[in-house]
């Protein structure tokens, strides 16, 4: 199963959120030339006029906990839960930081709902909550559509891909994904794509990447065309286990709890490492040059980067953030302080040039 339980205990303290974001994007690449200490509520002012870290920024902050955060590249999502009330909310602001907007208001949620991002397209956000299971959320504000109710099986992950929603689901003798359409209702069949699985990891080129029951990393074609295979090994049984993975057009890259790894296209050929004696590595994000993750065993997490092509050594760039949240679009990366009550960002910098991206 997944690196860090997806159960409604964990989410509500420092637990996994992770987020799907696809993208093949190019920005300039990231500067590692100063590590951001966000530690508490105060790290937010301390971070954005931190010497020799001028592009990091708050988004927002918040009264109530941050739970999930997803970026569209013009504006920052987020889920919320106040601990004192019950109450949940999704809220907006620009990716630059600015005004706050309610998409989604408590009184269109259960109370302690948590909404986990995992993904968007045109005027949507897709989610799972424990609560309803696969959702659908208007980013203008116009309400949530349940797709797929999270009933007899429990929703445990979502992928958006090109060809749909594929959702891990599990019950005390089944562990399949399955195929959902974008856009639908509640009586919308899925399509089972693989039995006996032991975990969904992430969208690939015409499907979606599994590892099987024995522990092998797969990926499950959608629509084979003639005399193609259903199935492709990308990576046979090792140890630690993936437990996440991003692609473009020429690799796909591989997050193991100690290790970050680069696979050719195909499945061919060696596995370069990238970065190697990680701690906890969770939650693999990917700007179109650098590759983010967090790295920690206990209440916080540093907030790790490494370029995809491998020309320079892993950094860290911010220190003490939360180990809940975590997205990179759009040449920003955002994260989460330790008591998710603030947002940052930072901006992409081209090394080269020196010169901060948008």
């Amino acid at each position: 199963m997944h690196y860090f339980p997806r159960t409604p205990g964990a989410l509500l303290g420092q637990a996994r959120a992770a987020l799907v974001l696809l993208s093949a994007c190019t920005f300039p690449e990231f500067s590692f030339s100063a590590v951001v200490t966000t530690a508490g509520a105060a790290g937010a002012a301390g971070a954005a006029g931190a010497a020799g870290a001028p592009d990091v920024y708050v988004v927002a902050e918040t009264e109530a906990g941050v739970q999930s955060v997803i970026s569209d590249g013009t504006s920052v999502y987020w889920s919320e839960l106040d601990e004192r009330t019950g109450a949940s909310a999704v809220r907006a602001a620009p990716v630059g930081g600015g005004d706050v907007r309610t998409v989604l208001g408590p009184e269109r949620l259960a109370p302690r709902e948590v909404l986990l991002f995992e993904g968007f397209e045109d005027e949507a956000l897709y989610a799972y909550s424990f609560e309803r299971g696969v959702v659908r959320v208007d980013r203008g504000g116009a309400g949530l559509q349940v797709l797929l109710a999270d009933d007899a099986l429990e929703i445990d992950f979502l992928v958006v891909g090109a060809y749909g929603l594929c959702v891990e689901r599990i019950s005390p003798d089944r562990h399949d994904v399955a195929l959902l359409p974008k856009a639908g209702s509640a009586a919308a069949e899925p399509s089972t794509l693989a039995t006996d699985v032991r975990d969904l990891l992430g969208a690939g080129p015409g499907g979606f990447v599994i590892v099987d029951a024995e522990g092998a990393v797969l990926l499950v074609c959608v629509a084979p065309g003639p005399g193609e295979e259903a199935t492709l090994t990308l990576v046979p049984p090792s140890t630690p286990e993936p437990t996440d993975v991003r692609m473009d057009d020429g690799a796909y890259y591989l997050l193991r709890p100690d290790a970050v790894e680069r696979l050719p296209r195909g499945g061919e050929g060696a596995a370069t490492p990238l970065a190697t004696d990680e701690v906890d590595a969770s939650l693999l994000r990917d700007d179109g040059t650098t590759l983010y993750w967090l790295a920690g065993d206990g209440a916080l997490a540093d907030l790790r980067a490494v370029p995809k092509a491998g020309d320079a050594p892993p950094r860290t760039v911010a220190a003490d953030v939360s180990p809940a949240a975590l997205d990179a679009r759009g040449g920003h990366v955002f994260w989460v302080s330790p008591d998710a009550k603030t947002i940052f960002g930072r901006r992409a910098r081209d090394e080269r040039e020196g010169v901060a991206g948008p």
